[in-house]
């Protein structure tokens, strides 16, 4: 009898083992996933910052759904649109509070604060604002397939 415990102790260690460095290799897989979309988004808002549209291209899907502090939904053929014709010019940007979170090796939310001065369609914008994107990746490379902004309400 104390023969079948001892194989009921170690099959359950052996099981409680293979549990713990499953997660581990869950965990730092999400720590990569994060990491990589961290900087694809420091990519892109370099480019925001100069205008690149070449590169706000690639990292842009091409189904991306930009919604806008005022609530419009642009395109991403508008949103580049605007860079292109200097409609969207950003004079700073920096962000804050970053936040993401890895949904599987394929999706990443990634939430923050940006503090930046835009000029937009001739009008200027300052202030902080509340931004979310979602990467997905797909053809080997981390896509924004939607950005959503809103300014951050004034006490």
């Amino acid at each position: 009898m104390n023969h079948w415990r001892m194989i009921v102790l170690t099959l359950a260690f052996g099981c409680a083992t293979t549990i713990q460095a499953q997660t581990a290799q869950k965990t730092q897989s999400e720590d990569e996933i994060t990491r990589e979309v961290l900087h694809v988004e420091e990519v892109q808002d370099h480019a925001v910052a100069i205008g690149d549209v070449k590169t706000l291209d690639q990292i842009w899907a091409d189904d991306l759904v930009y919604t806008t502090p005022s609530g419009e939904i642009q395109t991403k053929a508008q949103h580049l649109a605007e860079f292109q014709s200097g409609a969207r010019k950003f004079d700073t940007m920096q962000h804050d509070d970053i936040k993401a979170w890895a949904y599987g090796p394929n999706v990443v939310v990634l939430m923050g604060r940006s503090t930046s001065t835009i000029h937009y369609r001739g009008e200027v914008s300052v202030g902080p604002r509340r931004f979310t994107n979602v990467f997905v990746k797909m053809n080997g490379r981390w896509q924004i397939v939607s950005h959503h902004v809103t300014d951050v309400a004034k006490h």
